[in-house]
Formats: C-alpha cells, sequence, structure tokens
C-alpha cells in the first residue's frame, strides 16, 4: 500500500513524504524503544549527533548549508543526517577534483 502511494505521488508529480529532522529527541527515541535504557542511549546519541552538526554546518572546512537542508529534510534521525552530511559532502568534494 505504502509503496502505491509512493509510486502514484511520483507519478503524478510529487513528491514522496519526507521526515524532517526531530527538535523533540525525547519523544522521537520514546516512539522507538519501550525500554528505558534504550531510550537514554538513544537520547544521548541523537544530542550529540545534532551538537556536531551544529558545530559544521556553514564553517569552511565543514558541512554547506546545502547539504544540511538536503539530509535535514530526509531523515528524522539526527545520527542518519550527520552520516548524510559527511557522505554527501565526501561526494561533493570528489566531484569537485
Amino acid at each position: 500500500m505504502i509503496l502505491a502511494v509512493l509510486c502514484a505521488a511520483l507519478f503524478f508529480g510529487g513528491s514522496p513524504p519526507v521526515e524532517a529532522t526531530t527538535d523533540d529527541i525525547k519523544a522521537y527515541c520514546a516512539r522507538l524503544y519501550e525500554s528505558y535504557q534504550l531510550r537514554l542511549v538513544c537520547q544521548r546519541n541523537e544530542d550529540a549527533a545534532k551538537r556536531r552538526l551544529a558545530r559544521q554546518v556553514g564553517l569552511p572546512y565543514g558541512v554547506s548549508a546545502e547539504i544540511w537542508a538536503y539530509c535535514g529534510r530526509l531523515y528524522e534521525s539526527w545520527q542518519l543526517a550527520e552520516v548524510c552530511t559527511k557522505n554527501e559532502q565526501a561526494a561533493k568534494e570528489q566531484l569537485a577534483r
């Protein structure tokens, strides 16, 4: 069913629905995990990824705002957005050579 909706959206010129990186990390981790221990680990890891990205975006040697905007739209998780930005930045630098 989900595949049919995505295909229809793409066929009729729309874009597939995407998540945005969440500011409510506590609720995000609670949705993922029932275990309080796993929620705590999730929250710590998401907070750390969010802080690392905040330090890197817009710096001359860091992640471009364009790449951050792209990855921030794709993933609800800060950890996944961080991986996305690293991979996209590396690919952009290789293409510039």
